[in-house]
């Protein structure tokens, strides 16, 4: 590894290190800070048995889909106002 990186993992791993100790020590509630084991085990049961990564396309496909809608009527109002010097002065102002 390169110096560069090590001290890249620095934060990330010292977070962590944090995170475990708070949650043995008991320091906070399992319910919003559980142990990285449970955390693990959760997100091996959600990947393996659980159709994780079904429901991550169906999230990415909603958010593309959306993305798509709100580009299209962008471009399109956007090309509206390029070419219209009637919409360009009756909108440009509440854009600004």
């Amino acid at each position: 590894m390169t110096r560069r990186a090590v001290r890249g993992a620095v934060l990330p791993l010292l977070l962590l290190a944090v995170w475990e100790i708070v949650s043995k020590a008991g320091w906070a509630d399992p319910r919003i800070l559980p142990p990285l084991e449970q955390v693990a085990r959760t997100a091996w049961h959600q990947a393996t048995e659980e159709g994780l990564a079904y429901h991550l396309a169906a999230s990415l496909f909603r958010d593309m889909a959306g993305f798509l809608i709100g580009a299209t009527l962008g471009i399109a109002a956007v090309t509206a106002l390029g070419l219209s010097r009637t919409a360009d002065r009756l909108f440009t102002p509440s854009f600004n």
